[in-house]
């Protein structure tokens, strides 16, 4: 089976050899969440705000949480919990199988969270929008154990690689906040301490966007691999 959302609102099971459409789900918004399957249920956010686990071989609902806001990245399940971000500032960590609330994180300043949690080792690591950082959580409790500020919009989801974890960032002109001046760039931050290791900041490009990396970056061999929003592709020794 494969399983798509789509903007037209709908989550498909589509058979992966002929590609008929077992069965379909509709939701109020558009499911641009990349589904999430683990042990016979599949779950997504939706941009009706909801995230929904869904039954992988019936298409019955089993749960849903509403969120309060748009959700557009990709849940991650560790260790039976669902950690997703939405646009209503908040990050949110959710028992599989009933759906229940077991901590949140809001941000005070009303960030959005785009970005889709990536956990190792117990420890959460999410990107953030108009707050700017890079964030290492209690995979359990949602305690913040350090923060690092990217500068930009950090929309892309981290990758975690033998102690180190890369992010990318997002600049944009004019910004609604006058005193901020948002920065583009690709970071390695030590996992542990939430310290720079290194960072790349490529050319500005013309337009709102002005620049950086939206991609998640892969990492093989020893190279860091990242494609920026301005059409380039880099090879980074890690």
């Amino acid at each position: 089976m494969v399983f798509v959302g789509s903007p037209d609102g709908q989550l498909y099971a589509i058979n992966a050899e002929a590609g008929a459409v077992r069965w379909r789900f509709r939701t109020a918004g558009k499911v641009r969440s990349t589904p999430v399957v683990l042990d016979g249920t599949v779950y997504f956010g939706s941009w009706d705000g909801h995230v929904y686990a869904i039954d992988a071989t019936s298409g019955k609902q089993r749960w849903r949480y509403d969120t309060g806001g748009i959700v557009q990245g990709s849940p991650t399940v560790s260790a039976g919990l669902l950690y997703v971000g939405s646009r209503a500032a908040s990050l949110f960590a959710l028992d599989i199988h009933t759906g229940r609330l077991v901590w949140q994180h809001p941000f005070a300043d009303g960030s959005w969270v785009e970005s889709s949690p990536v956990v190792e080792a117990g420890v959460l690591y999410v990107g953030t929008s108009d707050a700017r950082e890079l964030l290492a959580l209690a995979a359990d409790t949602g305690k913040v154990l350090w923060q690092f500020d990217t500068g930009g919009w950090s929309w892309s989801t981290p990758r975690y690689r033998k102690g180190t974890v890369y992010i990318g960032s997002i600049s944009a002109f004019p910004y609604s906040f006058d005193d901020i001046e948002l920065k583009r760039g690709l970071y390695a931050v030590a996992a542990d301490t939430g310290a720079e290791k290194w960072r790349l900041v490529p050319e500005a490009v013309d337009g709102y966007i002005t620049g950086g990396f939206f991609s998640r970056v892969q990492v093989a061999d020893g190279v860091v691999y990242a494609a920026a929003i301005d059409g380039t592709i880099y090879a980074i020794q890690q």
